[in-house]
């Protein structure tokens, strides 16, 4: 004798987010990443981003509002900037520099831990904190 068992709803699956390389960020989006680090003994992590074409770079970041976040890969942890990060007054200027801090949540980035920096609805691939 066999026994039915209910049906299980469907739960649709989150679309995946397109990931792309250090290359198509300058290429396309006009920046690239040159640091992040782990600092203040541990409790902030530290973003860098050149901006080599400002046009470019705000199809990504417009303001403070439209800010890259930070996402542990392996974790239910996603860092978003300090409000400090969100406050200021975001000057997109060619071959300017963007620092942002982010408080690193629950000790979840180490030096060597890999991250993806998330820019709205796509990820950069995995980079290294230094």
């Amino acid at each position: 004798m066999y026994k039915t068992l209910p049906a299980l709803k469907a739960v649709p699956a989150q679309p995946a987010i397109p990931v792309i390389s250090q290359d198509i960020l300058e290429e396309k989006y006009g920046m690239r990443v040159n640091l992040i680090g782990v600092t203040a003994a541990g409790g902030m992590v530290d973003l860098r981003l050149k901006i080599l074409d400002a046009e470019k770079a705000k199809q990504l970041i417009s303001d403070g509002k439209h800010l890259p976040s930070l996402v542990v890969p392996g974790s239910n942890v996603i860092l978003t900037p300090s409000e400090d990060s969100q406050s200021q007054e975001i000057k997109l200027q060619n071959g300017g520099d963007l620092f942002l801090l982010f408080p690193n949540t629950r000790n979840a980035v180490q030096t060597g831990s890999s991250l993806t920096v998330r820019f709205a609805d796509r990820d950069l691939e995995p980079i290294i904190a230094k």
